[in-house]
């Protein structure tokens, strides 16, 4: 008896049916919709939240979130470029929320991701298959209910991907221009939303020189790609680089002191998170390989297939190792807040997961899996629909709890008012006030009572009044020594009030002493 294939439905003028790519792009959108109701803020996404409300109503890139280093107020020096918080604005302006703003770009970001992950496979069970791997990869890193930069990140990078490879593969010149012209301001973009996007830039620029290809004008193609790709990629990223430069005198933010983690605790970091959190989808693409059989080629593909293919498994594998290099450099080299963990190794393993696709495009499952049909679907299928509930089972929801402090703020306080505390970015998030904080790794403490006098005689005009917050975690002496500095530095304080709140981490109850802080000749005191 003949083998039995899967049959390909043909579309209007005999092309194939591919109407099964909207179906997951749907499908994807709706499970994200409703498994994303509720995105978590971490610092990092307070961060980028308070860069947006800046954008939004001053309309310039920077930050409330002040610190003792701070040059100029708002502070220009970001820890991160501004594209999120850009589309965070964007939504913003409809006059949503940052709750309902980072919800959106997350939905429409990883749909349009999943669309680019998927859209050139030929066949149905391979776009089933990335499908499954994209949602369970973006679920397990924590990244999908975040209200962090990966989500526009990964649609970038994949879009970059995928256009350069399309690019190579071009048979002309003309086209091959305008497609490195997109992919060089699809890099650009993910520069903007993350800094290890630069290395983006290299990795397709590597990949066009090195892609295997059989044609007499592969190097006039090359070179074709090659200059639009840096040129576009380069407009965009470049003058961000010299504002930083010639704004705070750093290109990529404020500096952090050296790290002091060594090289087999990272080698060990980046083992264990590979096999927890990629070790399924790499089981999964070694079965593939290894398993299945390659098909026969269909009469509708043309002669750029093949180096379409392999030019997109080459790129992502350099995207791949590059993202991986950056991430062990940057923690050998800087101290960070927190090891390297499954949200630094997302882009690497999504573009090990591209570069697996492509490898195993041009394959066919056996004919005896393929009758079984339905079974298949619903195997793949089912960690669509238990992700999102796992997830929310076993994540811990980031985002500060709102206190009665910073009820006491908001009717107590002016919204020109600056909260002098240590890691007071919630009070920020809540209230809307500027802070002046410390407690990150870099930044001096604000309880040094001279610097922070040092601070206001040069900044104070830009603020109405000024508050002191000390939890009663502090000890008395160690209290006394604070107020005592800073009288010495001639800021008055006056104990205002004592607030029973508790933590904005915890459920634990404690009680923040506020002080009202009166500068001479500032204020009109």
């Amino acid at each position: 008896m003949p083998e039995q294939v899967l049959p390909s439905p043909a579309g209007r003028a005999g092309r194939p049916d591919r109407r099964w790519v909207w179906w997951l792009a749907m499908g994807c959108a709706l499970l994200l919709a409703v498994a994303c109701h509720r995105m978590q803020f971490s610092p990092d996404s307070i961060h980028y939240a308070d860069v947006a409300r800046t954008l939004l109503h001053e309309h310039t890139a920077a930050t409330y979130h002040l610190t003792l280093n701070s040059e100029r107020v708002p502070d220009p020096r970001l820890y991160w470029p501004p594209g999120y918080p850009l589309m965070l604005a964007t939504v913003m302006a409809t006059g949503a929320s940052v709750q309902t703003a980072a919800w959106v770009i997350a939905v429409l970001s990883f749909t349009a991701t999943l669309v680019l992950l998927v859209f050139w496979l030929r066949r149905a069970e391979w776009g089933l298959l990335g499908t499954v791997a994209f949602i369970y990869l973006i679920f397990v890193c924590g990244i999908a209910f975040r209200a962090w930069s990966e989500g526009p990140y990964a649609a970038f990078m994949v879009g970059a991907l995928v256009c350069m490879a399309a690019a190579i593969a071009s048979a002309d010149t003309w086209r091959a221009t305008w497609l490195g012209l997109i992919a060089g301001g699809l890099a650009g973009g993910a520069a903007m939303c993350r800094y290890p996007g630069i290395i983006i830039i290299p990795a397709l620029a590597l990949a066009a020189m090195v892609a295997p290809l059989k044609r007499e004008n592969a190097w006039s193609v090359r070179w074709s790609a090659l200059v639009p790709m840096l040129g576009a990629a380069a407009l965009i990223v470049v003058p961000w680089l010299a504002r930083n430069i010639s704004l705070a005198g750093v290109a990529f933010g404020p500096p952090r002191p050296p790290g002091h983690r060594p090289l087999s605790m990272l080698i060990g970091l980046l083992g264990q998170s590979t096999y927890l959190d990629f070790g399924a989808i790499l089981l999964a693409l070694l079965f593939a390989v290894m398993g299945f059989r390659r098909a026969r080629r269909d009469r509708r593909d043309d002669a750029t297939r093949p180096a379409f293919l392999s030019t997109l498994a080459i790129a992502a594998l350099l995207c791949a190792a590059a993202h991986l290099a950056t991430v062990m450099l940057t923690h050998i080299l800087w101290q960070v807040d927190e090891p390297p963990n499954t949200r630094y190794f997302f882009p690497a393993y999504l573009c090990a997961l591209l570069a697996g696709l492509a490898m195993i495009a041009g394959m066919a499952p056996p004919a005896r899996v393929l009758r079984q049909r339905w079974p298949l679907v619903l195997a793949l299928a089912l960690p669509l629909v238990l992700a999102p509930v796992v997830a929310g089972l076993v994540a811990h929801d980031v985002t500060p709890n709102r206190t009665a402090l910073e009820d006491w703020i908001e009717t107590n306080t002016g919204p020109d008012d600056l909260i002098v505390g240590q890691r007071a970015w919630p009070v920020r998030f809540y209230t809307g006030r500027p802070v002046l904080q410390g407690g990150q790794t870099a930044d001096p403490s604000v309880y040094d009572g001279v610097l922070v006098a040092r601070f206001l005689r040069r900044f104070g005009e830009r603020f109405t009044g000024a508050w002191l917050l000390i939890p009663d975690i502090i000890p008395e002496e160690i209290t006394g020594d604070i107020l005592q500095r800073y009288e010495d530095s001639g800021l008055h304080l006056e104990d205002v009030a004592e607030i029973s709140t508790r933590d904005h981490d915890s459920p634990r109850e404690s009680v923040m002493r506020i002080y009202r802080v009166k500068a001479r000749g500032i204020w009109g005191d």
